[in-house]
């Protein structure tokens, strides 16, 4: 829980601008906000570059973070739900690819340790898949929460607690959920496909498996 909640504090110091120009990217160009009007009002002009400039010319370095408090307090339960989780089941799934390779028909049969490896693998991208799917789930108000900072709809500085409630009490349950569905589709995917090829990786280094690492 700590590695994960460690690497995001560091992590996020790269991703949050990231995000943030992401966000306006995407909310410029389908109207959700106003287009700057350093960028002329024209869509043509809402480009990586434009955007980076105009942020930092109107807000300076601060305009890359004000969805950093939102961001941390998203991605650090997140993670912390997302990897506990994954180990758990991890040391689940390697604890019986142990016990099955001790029996002589595996060892003995190619075949046998092909499907054990293969099930191995499946197993590995479902847990991954299972992890992400509630790790998102979870963080979903909070990446709402995360979104608006970036987008400037919600005003920079707004207490977090106090922006969740006026979302809550404005709009609802849909409010705090907003997108959750492709989200956790989103995340069930990826967490399941990379936490599984990290896996295939270390079995084709040949890295001894463990169910205490």
């Amino acid at each position: 829980m700590l590695a994960a909640a460690s690497g995001n504090v560091i992590s996020s110091i790269i991703f949050v601008p990231k995000e943030v120009i992401k966000s306006q990217i995407q909310a410029m160009t389908t109207g959700s906000i106003p287009v700057s009007a350093t960028l002329s009002g024209s869509k043509a002009k809402v480009t990586l570059g434009a955007v980076f400039r105009d942020i930092y010319r109107s807000r300076g370095l601060k305009g890359f973070y004000p969805s950093y408090r939102a961001t941390l307090a998203r991605n650090i339960p997140s993670a912390v739900i997302r990897f506990t989780l994954y180990e758990e089941l991890r040391r689940a799934v390697v604890e019986r690819r142990k016990l099955r390779a001790k029996s002589q028909q595996i060892q003995q049969h190619t075949k046998g340790k092909e499907y054990e490896d293969w099930l191995f693998h499946l197993l590995i991208l479902g847990s991954g898949a299972t992890a992400s799917l509630f790790a998102s789930a979870a963080s979903t108000p909070l990446d709402v929460l995360k979104t608006r900072f970036s987008t400037g709809a919600i005003e920079p500085g707004t207490p977090i607690f106090t922006a969740l409630t006026t979302i809550a009490r404005e709009e609802g349950i849909h409010g705090l959920f907003a997108g959750m569905y492709s989200r956790v589709i989103s995340s069930a995917l990826f967490g399941g496909i990379g936490f599984a090829a990290f896996e295939i990786s270390k079995d084709f280094l040949g890295l001894e498996l463990s169910s205490e690492t």
